[in-house]
């Protein structure tokens, strides 16, 4: 046999070779769909990914061991022109009042701490001015020094961690 001579569909009269590519354009559709879907999920799950990625990535976690070891824990804007002079704004910790003018001696450089925000202090005793409290047993050479952004995550942290006889 040559040619295409091949029998037809028994019920309709229709070729075989036209129900074969019939089929196979069925299929083809439902490929078609299925890709669609599953690249509509694939869109769907990233953008998912990525709110979820811009809005908890790097939490502010206070240390706990930081906040039992300070004098004082204070929410304090740096003034950078008056060498590392500080001012209280509110206090959670400690004999300080809000208002206070004090000389902080370690705080971090300039472009770590912008000066126009509020920050979460917890202070030690050095002579007569105060430093951030630093853990010094976290293995490192230098001590990190830690200040925390003056936001509403990180002010519940430290209300938690601050017992409620020691607040002012």
């Amino acid at each position: 046999m040559h040619g295409s001579t091949r029998p037809a569909d028994q019920t309709t009269g229709v070729p075989a070779a036209t129900v074969a590519a019939k089929r196979h354009e069925g299929a083809l559709a439902v490929g078609w769909i299925v890709f669609q879907l599953s690249a509509i999920a694939m869109v769907g799950w990233t953008c998912v990914l990525a709110y979820l990625a811009l809005t908890t990535a790097n939490p502010v976690v206070v240390s706990p061991e930081q906040i039992a070891r300070a004098d004082s824990v204070v929410a304090a804007r740096i003034d950078r022109k008056g060498k590392n002079l500080v001012t209280v704004e509110r206090v959670f910790k400690g004999g300080l009042t809000a208002g206070d003018a004090i000389r902080v001696v370690n705080l971090p450089p300039a472009p770590t701490v912008p000066q126009t925000d509020v920050w979460l202090l917890p202070l030690s005793r050095f002579r007569q001015d105060y430093q951030v409290t630093v853990l010094n047993d976290q293995g490192e050479v230098a001590p990190v020094v830690l200040v925390y952004p003056a936001d509403a995550q990180a002010i519940d942290q430290v209300k938690k961690l601050v017992p409620a006889g020691s607040r002012p």
